[in-house]
């Protein structure tokens, strides 16, 4: 994955690339896992002077919202999705 892409001439992208991309392909590994077969899974970036915006999109089934709370918590897995 590269991040090149992200540039606007005023905003400075400060991270752990390598961290920064395990997460991203994590998130798109799992929306292409739990969408229905030949969807996209979306990706779009948003950047202004002050910030970058990124979001996925898919068409897989939504996490209760019970469960929001747990899918940060570490090694969670939803049981009705796995």
């Amino acid at each position: 994955m590269n991040l090149d892409g992200i540039k606007h001439k005023n905003t400075r992208l400060s991270l752990d690339q390598l961290a920064f991309c395990r997460i991203l392909n994590e998130v798109v590994d799992n929306g292409i896992r739990f969408s229905p077969p030949n969807i996209p899974v979306l990706l779009a970036a948003e950047v202004n002077e002050k910030s970058i915006a990124i979001s996925i999109s898919d068409s897989g089934p939504a996490v209760p919202d019970e469960e929001l709370e747990r899918v940060f918590e570490r090694f969670t897995r939803i049981e009705e999705y796995r």
